[in-house]
């Protein structure tokens, strides 16, 4: 099974910036706040390369992913690859382009392959789901670099758009 699910935007924010943020596993449970939790990452290292993370869906349904970077070419890629149980893989990219005064930024995942419960929750809403939930990373990862005087939109299910994000076309 192979299903792809992207989400696009252009943040106020330069590409260096951006991928300097997205190169540390830890930032990526505040892009997600509710639905991942940082359970353990590999130690000793400054900016993790791997960890493994607990993520929430609807209906109370829980899994646990071990996630890597596997590769990191500033300030343009980041990509990664997450496996859950013995047979639910898949391949993740951060691309990053620079667009005068912002980045073009990208967040693709695509499933490789699936166990049964992971194939039956993907078909039963959870790529929809899935689909919602990077459109609101990427408004989080906007929060990021919003100046202290501007009201943070990143708190969970329901995000809106700020002014400084807007969907790529």
């Amino acid at each position: 099974m192979t299903a792809a699910i992207t989400a696009s935007a252009e943040l106020a924010e330069s590409p260096r910036a951006v991928f300097e943020f997205l190169a540390d596993l830890r930032n990526h449970a505040l892009l997600a706040p509710g639905s991942v939790e940082l359970r353990s990452r590999d130690s000793g290292a400054e900016a993790p390369t791997q960890a493994l993370v607990r993520l929430r869906g609807p209906l109370a349904i829980r899994r646990t992913a071990s996630t890597a970077i596997v590769e990191a070419s500033a300030p343009a890629v980041i990509r990664g690859r997450a496996s859950i149980g013995k047979r639910t893989r898949a391949s993740i990219s951060w691309t990053l382009a620079s667009r005068r005064d912002h980045t073009a930024v990208t967040l693709r995942v695509t499933v490789q392959d699936t166990g049964f419960f992971d194939r039956v929750l993907l078909r039963l809403g959870g790529q929809g789901w899935l689909e919602r939930r990077f459109a609101d990373a990427l408004v989080c990862l906007a929060d990021q670099f919003a100046p202290a005087a501007v009201p943070h939109t990143c708190t969970g299910e329901g995000l809106s758009l700020r002014p400084a994000l807007q969907p790529a076309a």
